[in-house]
């Protein structure tokens, strides 16, 4: 489980992040082509880069308010947080022809959920209607490995280096996790890890994801994120993602890791599942979880 990327809550501002670095490495280009002919010279209007249509879903299989958020991209210079989009239409429809709309949230622009629980097996469509514009996607929602067991341990060698730097936080304990994988199947995980109710990750921008190529059948002590202190409270979420989802994260940590150089990989659009050119994605999962008290 060594791939990880920045969380999915976020997508929006990323997306943002990620247009941005296209639109700039894309410009380290057009100026090498642009000294080949010093003829004539041409300035790049980054302002006139059209917004483009960012859609975050997400549907799993509890009994909750399912979740779709709209935002558009900013322009290059513009600073601060994405414009919300309001008064769009979202349906999603599952293979038996249920409907369900989603309502705007009143208080938080942009978001609009519906209450029902995904099923496994099952197929979800997004339509979604802006200002007379059509985005749509689809996916199958595939079942989740079971979360056996979370334990915990102590780490010496972090308790060593704790001590040492004479740092008394305590955080010197491992929380491992178990489970079966399934290797007749081709699988797909993203997980997400949580320290008393907040995502613990780096910066609170990261999750991880994986496919069953990197798993072994028998998971047996796979170490979480961080190390903990006693009594903090671990979750650990797994979620099924589809092939199409695997991608989407690999080629936003490729982007992200893209340092704009004139010899790094030439940037491309995210292979997303929605239509339109739409950013983001649509994202369907099963999910277990699993928790654990540190010391108890």
């Amino acid at each position: 489980m060594e791939s990880k990327i920045l969380v999915i809550n976020n997508i929006d501002k990323k997306m943002n992040i990620m247009l941005k670095q296209l639109i700039y490495i894309s410009v380290i280009s057009w100026l090498l082509v642009a000294c080949n002919n010093l003829e004539q010279t041409v300035t790049p209007d980054l302002n006139q880069i059209e917004a483009k249509i960012v859609i975050e879903g997400l549907i799993t299989n509890e009994l909750k308010a399912q979740k779709v958020i709209i935002s558009k991209t900013a322009g290059f210079y513009t600073s601060g947080s994405t414009e919300k989009v309001s008064d769009a239409d979202v349906i999603v429809e599952d293979s038996d022809g249920n409907l369900f709309t989603f309502e705007e949230d009143t208080e938080t622009p942009g978001l609009y959920t519906a209450e029902f629980a995904g099923v496994i097996g099952k197929t979800y469509s997004l339509t979604v209607n802006v200002d007379g514009e059509l985005y749509e996607a689809s996916e199958e929602m595939f079942r989740v490995t079971t979360i056996d067991s979370l334990t915990w341990e102590i780490d010496e060698d972090e308790k060593k280096d704790l001590e040492e730097d004479d740092d008394d936080s305590g955080e010197f304990y491992d929380v491992l996790l178990f489970t079966k994988e399934p290797q007749e199947t081709e699988d797909y995980y993203l997980f997400k890890f949580y320290r008393n109710g907040d995502i613990d990750n780096e910066d609170n921008q990261e999750v991880y994801y994986s496919d069953d190529a990197i798993l072994d059948e028998a998971i047996e002590g796979l170490e979480a994120v961080s190390f903990y202190a006693l009594n903090d409270s671990i979750t650990v979420e797994a979620y099924s993602i589809t092939r199409q989802a695997y991608l989407f994260y690999s080629d936003m940590q490729l982007l992200l890791d893209n340092d704009g150089g004139i010899y790094g990989p030439i940037p491309a659009n995210l292979r997303n599942n929605l239509s339109n050119d739409a950013l983001g994605y649509f994202q369907v999962s099963a999910v277990d979880r699993e928790s654990i008290i540190v010391g108890k």
